[in-house]
């Protein structure tokens, strides 16, 4: 089920994205007077909680949420994660939230090493991870459209293929989730 973009604002809000945006906060903090690419924005909800000093960029493939990231004043690029139209190391930052799901894991590792190619400093990675059927979170991915919940072993598996793990910590919610700032691995 695709939710028109509006209803999908409306639903990460409904959802627990407060405890995400809490837990980000120190994180897009840090990100002030910096320019960010958000792989796999879609309406931009998190990339409008970045310091208003930060060069944003809202990257994704999904014209009508792009449409809506851009009545909102942010700068959009409809784009595939594993092809970013950017060129080498031409961002401070890179956030990649609620996208791994999305994708199987050779696109995800494309993803990763795409974000390698075009980061200079971190990552600000951010996904719910795989959980029992029987529950909240259980019933949660039976709506979504991601087909691909992962453990935390095996997002951070992909993640350390292409980055350095500065920080992670896993938290709850209606989901629980796995949040990492890497830093990118020197391309082999």
């Amino acid at each position: 089920m695709t939710l028109p973009p509006r209803f999908y604002d409306f639903a990460q809000v409904v959802l627990g994205m407060r405890t995400s945006a809490a837990r980000l906060s120190p994180h897009l903090a840090r990100m002030a007077n910096a320019s960010v690419v958000d792989v796999g924005g879609g309406t931009a909800i998190y990339g409008r909680r970045l310091p208003g000093s930060v060069g944003y960029l809202c990257l994704d493939l999904d014209a009508s949420k792009l449409r809506r990231a851009r009545s909102t004043g942010v700068r959009v690029m409809q784009c595939d994660a594993t092809l970013i139209a950017l060129a080498p190391k031409s961002v401070d930052f890179a956030l990649c939230i609620a996208l791994a799901h999305h994708l199987p894991d050779p696109a995800l590792k494309d993803v990763f090493r795409e974000i390698n190619r075009v980061v200079r400093r971190q990552m600000l990675f951010v996904d719910a991870v795989a959980g029992p059927r029987l529950s909240v979170s259980g019933l949660l991915w039976a709506l979504d459209n991601g087909s691909y919940p992962r453990s935390e072993d095996q997002l951070l598996a992909a993640i350390t293929d292409a980055f350095v793990c500065d920080h992670v910590e896993a938290y709850e919610g209606y989901h629980r989730y796995l949040m990492c700032v890497a830093s990118p691995r020197p391309v082999r």
